[in-house]
């Protein structure tokens, strides 16, 4: 992928292609921005073009050195992500780091180091990277990618070079939606609008069937009374069930892998590799609620704006307004805000690692 081909952003890709023409890299970046706009793409193609053979404004994305870093096996390219259940980037995973950056490169011009979420390090692992930027090694550059950089501390921030990512415009993803995966017009409209902006939330939506989801839920929703609520509540259940099935069966589907590598593969490396696919499949699940439950938010944020009579060209569920005149009707507007702040604390407890069933026990017995 070069930086021509990305979808909106054209200012933060802009600002990487004048950096690479006027030869003047900073030491380090920080990619902020909401999760699913391209900040990751940007970052790989941004590390591809430092070391790409032909040393332009783009990566050739055909040299052997570009071809390496897609198939992340270039020597003088390393990505850093969270580890275990908790996902943190650990301490030790930055001191690995720190070594690395007081090397030569082994061939390339730059060393490129990119660390994913870097707001989920601790404030001493962010002390640890906070002494190699003020100290930085020639040729080593450092991307930090944030979602949430009110997460990292503040001389962190000050000491890196920030280029903003901003949600896609809904005009634009709808492109990018119709060209990437074929849907008809009206279906790329209101995934664009479900979406928010990203790219990521329009792929869970198209690619596994939470549109589906979407209807199956809203119908019994729109059905209103507590009967519909229980409903929902099952429904709600039976995903979280399918949930749990597909984790069952991608961690089988991992445990094959362990096996087909034997002796490969020492018992701790073996113990290590579960550990973190579990601690993988268990992000996706949360991920997968998380979609749920903007779902769920989309539906009373909906409702309360029909309800407060802001005209309906703002309405996000258009092709269900009216299920969602009809459900109004008996709702007074602090029960809608009742139920979205029932919502939001659910979310606050899938980000904190709670339960998933808890959260959605706790989500429905407030009667959402």
């Amino acid at each position: 992928m070069s930086f021509d081909s990305f979808v909106a952003n054209k200012l933060a890709i802009s600002m990487l292609k004048k950096a690479l023409e006027s030869k003047r890299i900073a030491s380090a970046y920080l990619f902020q921005g909401p999760d699913g706009v391209g900040k990751s793409l940007a970052a790989l193609n941004f590390a591809k073009a430092l070391v790409c053979e032909k040393e332009g404004t783009d990566a050739c994305g055909v040299c052997s050195s570009c071809r390496r870093v897609d198939s992340g096996n270039h020597p003088d390219v390393h990505w850093y992500k969270p580890e275990g259940r908790v996902r943190l980037v650990k301490i030790k995973t930055v001191r690995e780091l720190i070594a690395q950056t007081g090397l030569k490169a082994f061939e390339a011009k730059w060393k490129v180091f990119v660390i994913v979420e870097a707001d989920r390090m601790k404030v001493e692992t962010q002390n640890a990277v906070l002494k190699t930027l003020e100290e930085p090694p020639g040729q080593s550059v450092l991307i930090l990618i944030s979602s949430n950089p009110a997460g990292l501390v503040p001389t962190i921030v000050s000491r890196c070079q920030e280029i903003r990512f901003l949600p896609i415009p809904r005009d634009e993803l709808e492109e990018a939606i119709v060209e990437k995966w074929g849907p008809d017009r009206q279906e790329a409209h209101l995934v664009a609008s479900l979406a928010c902006g990203s790219m990521g939330s329009a792929s869970r939506l198209l690619e596994r069937d939470n549109l589906g989801r979407r209807r199956d839920l809203l119908n019994l929703l729109a059905e209103g009374g507590q009967r519909s609520f229980r409903k929902a509540f099952e429904t709600v259940r039976g995903v979280d069930g399918e949930l749990k099935k597909l984790a069952k069966d991608l961690q089988q589907r991992e445990e094959k892998r362990v096996r087909a590598m034997g002796k490969a593969l020492t018992a701790e490396e073996r113990d290590a590799w579960l550990s973190e696919s579990s601690a993988a499949i268990a992000s996706i699940v949360r991920e997968e609620v998380d979609d749920i439950l903007n779902l769920l938010a989309f539906w009373y944020r909906d409702l309360l704006l029909i309800k407060e009579g802001v005209s309906t060209d703002l309405v996000v569920n258009f092709d269900m307004l009216e299920a969602l005149r009809k459900s109004v009707a008996p709702m007074t507007a602090g029960e809608l805000f009742s139920r979205l702040r029932a919502v939001e604390e659910a979310r606050r407890g899938i980000a904190l690692n709670l339960p998933v069933t808890l959260c959605l026990e706790v989500l429905y017995a407030s009667g959402v």
